[in-house]
């Protein structure tokens, strides 16, 4: 579903996950929105 990067935040100065989501072609828009806000929490 998605892609995680690890990455240096300078401002907080530590490591940090960044997650990259990546859905299938075909997902009907009201499932992406339900796929995009689980993500985000």
């Amino acid at each position: 579903m998605g892609v995680v990067w690890l990455a240096d935040d300078r401002i907080i100065g530590r490591h940090v996950g960044i997650k990259e989501l990546h859905l299938p072609d075909g997902v009907p828009a009201d499932e992406r929105v339900v796929l995009q806000q689980r993500v985000l929490r």
